[in-house]
């Protein structure tokens, strides 16, 4: 698949394809999974906290748990 973005030039990507923008492969596994000012889950993490000053929310996709608390 491929496509021309009007601010990178052209992006492909495909099943046994690397991603490329403008012709340079780009990396997709060195970086969390999702990083906000609540937290930090890793990569390929089961379980993980998201907080704040009044909440937090705990998941456990092996116990197929879920904790929130208000504070």
């Amino acid at each position: 698949m491929a496509w021309t973005s009007p601010n990178s030039g052209e992006v492909t990507f495909g099943s046994t394809a690397p991603f490329t923008v403008g012709g340079k492969p780009q990396e997709l596994g060195d970086y969390p999974r999702h990083e906000s000012r609540w937290g930090t889950v890793e990569r390929f993490a089961t379980t993980f906290e998201l907080g704040s000053d009044t909440a937090t929310l705990a998941l456990d996709f092996d116990a197929a748990t879920r904790q929130v608390s208000r504070s």
